[in-house]
């Protein structure tokens, strides 16, 4: 995924302004962006999860 596609979960604005900072990093099976939005101030995580695993519900 490109920076252009990232929206900031606080302001809904694109994270492409050369202002903002997007780390993009691995831990695990996911991909993480640590991001600082140029427009509101909000910093923090965006993970990218590669693989979920759900338990299957009991039928009734």
């Amino acid at each position: 995924m490109t920076i252009g596609e990232w929206m900031c979960p606080r302001c809904g604005r694109t994270l492409d302004d050369p202002r903002s900072f997007v780390n993009e990093y691995w831990r695990g099976w996911s991909t993480n962006y640590f991001a600082w939005c140029v427009s509101c101030g909000w910093q923090g995580e965006i993970v990218e999860e590669k693989v979920v695993t759900a338990p299957e519900l009991a039928e009734a």
